[in-house]
């Protein structure tokens, strides 16, 4: 024998659902041995073949219509789930809708409610079906999926173990019945204090008072959150002032509510000179070079110190302008003007590189192409043989590498 629970969804809503439940179970012809009632909740005892019925969604719509919820028992999920073991990888890189179609297409007898990947190994999947049925036969016959058979040997029926736990103390794995403590025992089951219980004296569900309010954001919140803000970090390094509407936007794009963030704690110069740090290890002579030395210096040009000499040159920053070109095989059958309009999607597809002059982190450089920081409508292109263009790598162009007449000289504006 089995339990399976009958939650009202509306419990303030006139009398209680007792001889509803009765009488939905004359009407279903469904029967069971006990119906036992706690408050707004109720217990059904009866055999595994009635709980299965119970579960159907048609049998669930009719009780949620009288303010019914009834829940699954977590051992019938157990016994309603297939553990499949030695998947090969390229089953577990498909995603799991196209696992689940797969596998309703191959095995007829199937109705998939989820699949579930688990996050600790690549050669195992869940697989949640409506009935325990579908899962002996499944043991019985094997299963076939993306030309991968598994025999019954490679199956297994996920296995529910029982943890009872006391409502007076509630440790585990004894009952209230079996409790050695006194009856006048008190512990809070949200915060364990000994000072209260959960309930008030009068039965309602109070909040202890110690019991933390919890956290509603999520992971996928969190990642949302660290984005806009290194985002807006780099937006207002380029154009100040646009640091709120940037974290504004990513807030409104993804569905969370606008809040007002106090300014980022570092300066929008000091992102700047970060990402115009240079990637190499200076010789000593080299590091001693001032800043104000190195921002009068010209950008396309070696510099060797001590030979300093007065120049007009307009300071190049990050936010100003850069040094970059496109370049991509003579075999591309595209105008100028088509690399340009496509430009980014033609580098997410590599039939077309870019390599540049300033001396920034290469993943900074991505990131900023990524994110349309840049104007590549207006970079020169260069078109080179196949062979040139394989062995070219796409990023930094180290100018005291080549020769000068390979030295590259273009410059195309930021937005």
């Amino acid at each position: 024998m089995g339990r399976i629970n009958f939650r009202e969804n509306r419990p303030n809503a006139g009398p209680g659902k007792r001889s509803v439940i009765w009488k939905l179970l004359t009407k279903h012809e469904i029967s069971i041995q006990k119906l036992h009632t706690n408050g707004a909740q109720h217990t059904a005892i009866a055999d595994d073949r009635t709980i299965e019925e119970l579960t159907k969604k048609q049998i669930k719509n009719s009780f949620a219509t009288e303010g019914l919820d009834i829940i699954d028992p977590p051992e019938l999920n157990a016994k309603r789930t297939l553990i499949v073991r030695q998947v090969d990888e390229h089953i577990h890189n498909e995603d799991t809708e196209a696992i689940k179609m797969e596998l309703e297409r191959n095995n007829q007898y199937m109705k998939i409610t989820s699949i579930i990947k688990l996050p600790n190994t690549r050669t195992i999947i869940k697989i949640k079906m409506e009935n325990s049925t579908m899962v002996k036969k499944s043991l019985e016959t094997g299963i076939l999926m993306f030309s991968q058979s598994f025999p019954p040997h490679t199956l297994n029926q996920e296995t529910y173990i029982h943890l009872p736990q006391c409502t007076r103390c509630y440790a585990y794995n004894h009952t209230l019945k079996q409790c050695t403590l006194p009856a006048t025992y008190t512990i809070c089951s949200g915060c364990s204090s000994k000072e209260h219980r959960i309930n008030n004296s009068t039965g309602n569900t109070a909040q202890s008072p110690h019991t933390p309010t919890p956290n509603p954001i999520n992971l996928k919140h969190l990642t949302v959150i660290n984005t806009a803000i290194i985002h807006a970090n780099i937006t207002e390094a380029a154009t100040p002032g646009t640091y709120q509407q940037t974290i504004d936007a990513y807030y409104k794009a993804n569905g969370l509510p606008t809040i007002i963030i106090p300014p980022s704690v570092i300066k929008p110069t000091a992102i700047l000179n970060m990402l115009n740090n240079t990637t190499h290890t200076q010789s000593q002579p080299e590091a001693m070079e001032t800043e104000e030395q190195r921002n009068k210096r010209p950008l396309n040009t070696e510099h060797t110190p001590g030979t300093e000499k007065p120049t007009k040159t307009k300071k190049t920053d990050l936010n100003t302008e850069t040094t970059i070109q496109i370049i991509t095989p003579n075999t591309i059958n595209m105008t100028d003007e088509e690399i340009h309009q496509n430009a980014h999607t033609l580098l997410q597809t590599n039939k077309i590189k870019y390599i540049y002059t300033k001396e920034i982190p290469e993943e900074t450089m991505d990131s900023m192409i990524t994110q349309k920081l840049i104007d590549l409508t207006k970079t020169p292109i260069q078109r080179l043989t196949e062979a040139k263009y394989k062995k070219t790598p796409q990023g930094y162009f180290d100018i005291r590498r080549h020769k000068p007449t390979d030295t590259p000289h273009w410059t195309v504006n930021c937005q």
